[in-house]
């Protein structure tokens, strides 16, 4: 352990939002580190009200685990776009 905090901060960083490597354009699967039900059910609900959302879901693969993974499918708009819209209206 070095004396600088910060040091053994950023090498313990992940990234808070990533996708799986079979993602596509129209069809991600988002995953969220230190995320859990809450952000996943709210994330789900707002998604499926945008109609250019075919389908949403999550999982959160264990519970010991604090990661979630959220797939989306969508028509029209690419995935990124459609979770962007989705976070900007949960504020």
């Amino acid at each position: 352990m070095s004396g600088d905090p910060s040091a053994d901060f950023e090498a313990n960083t992940t990234p808070k939002l990533s996708t799986t490597p079979e993602s596509t354009e129209f069809s991600t699967t988002f995953v969220l580190s230190e995320e859990d039900h809450t952000m996943g059910n709210s994330l789900r609900y707002m998604l499926n009200q945008n109609p250019n959302v075919i389908l949403c879901g999550y999982s959160v693969p264990h519970p010991l685990v604090s990661v979630l993974h959220l797939h989306v499918q969508t028509k029209n708009i690419s995935a990124w776009e459609a979770l962007k819209q989705a976070l900007r209206d949960i504020q």
